[in-house]
């Protein structure tokens, strides 16, 4: 009798013992509760609580670091609709009793809230900014909700490590209309550069004909100023060696001479017919008469 009554008693010692058994596994916390009360926190390793269902073990919560990422679709400034990949790192703050129990408590979704306020952040300082500004400044948004984020999440026993926003995501109707903008641009560019290149050529095909003419104009006074200086020498030759010549006389002779040389120059043209009404005697009647035959000749070698 004594030993059966031994044997139970045994029994039970062990079932109680397992029962006030706590293991914590690393990176783990544990709250126990008396009569569904918060008492104390079961920290990783061997812990004991009172059993027979005085005590027992209610949540058990994560200290590794945690991470939540969601799509979060903003609408800018700028009227421009993108999506922004965000993610967000936080841990549960160990360091106390009451920081443990307030992330135990506190919430009844810790993740989905703390995802959520992270993504209402991003919406809010978003909506101030044009998209370019969304691509240039994306690490301020970063910290900014950072910042908001750790405010709320402190006072409910967690810690924001980092929270990452990656390049925006513009949606497919603002890619298309930016490679436009951008084919358009290019285009621009070309054009300005091409108008560019053919200002550069005329410009200086426009130099290089002014230099022309100075060449020419150039040239053009020399002859002149040379002819000038040998009429005068003719003129003086013929005063001071023929008697009884005046001016008049020098000048006549020296306008026959350019008078000739100008013949000369017009008839060196292929199929240049020259009639001297000056010095041939015809009257306008007599050298429209021979033109006409000239003319009825022409037709009748090609009939």
């Amino acid at each position: 009798m004594n030993i059966g009554i031994t044997a139970v008693l045994i029994v039970v010692a062990v079932l109680l013992l397992i029962q006030a058994v706590v293991i914590v596994q690393p990176k783990r916390v544990k709250t126990i509760t008396r009569f569904g009360k918060f008492v104390r926190v079961a920290r990783p390793g061997l812990n004991f609580k009172i059993p027979l269902f005085i005590e027992m073990v209610d949540v058990q919560l994560s200290t590794a670091l945690l991470h939540e990422q969601e799509t979060v679709r903003v609408k800018t400034k700028d009227n421009a609709y993108v999506d922004m990949p965000l993610q967000v790192f936080y841990e549960v703050d160990e360091s106390t009793r009451e920081t443990v129990y307030a992330a135990a408590y506190n919430l009844e979704d810790a993740a989905q809230q703390i995802l959520s306020l992270a993504a209402k952040e991003v919406r809010s300082h978003a909506t101030s900014m044009k998209l370019d500004e969304l691509f240039e400044d994306k690490d301020q948004i970063e910290n900014n909700v950072m910042r908001d984020l750790e405010a709320f999440v402190s006072n409910n026993g967690f810690h924001i490590r980092n929270v990452v926003v990656d390049e925006p995501t513009p949606s497919e109707e603002i890619q298309a209309a930016s490679n436009d903008v951008i084919a358009s641009l290019r285009q621009q560019d070309a054009a300005t550069a091409k108008a560019e290149a053919i200002r550069i050529e005329r410009v200086g095909e426009a130099k290089a004909d002014a230099q022309a003419l100075m060449e020419r104009a150039g040239a053009f006074a020399e002859s002149r100023e040379t002819i000038a200086q040998g009429m005068v020498r003719a003129a003086k030759t013929m005063g001071d060696n023929v008697r009884g010549l005046d001016d008049r006389d020098v000048m006549r002779v020296l306008e026959g001479v350019d008078w000739r040389d100008a013949l000369i120059s017009c008839s060196k043209g292929e199929g240049t017919i020259i009639i001297d009404s000056a010095t041939g005697g015809h009257g306008i009647a007599d050298t429209a008469g021979l033109v006409r035959a000239l003319s009825e000749k022409n037709l009748a070698a090609k009939a």
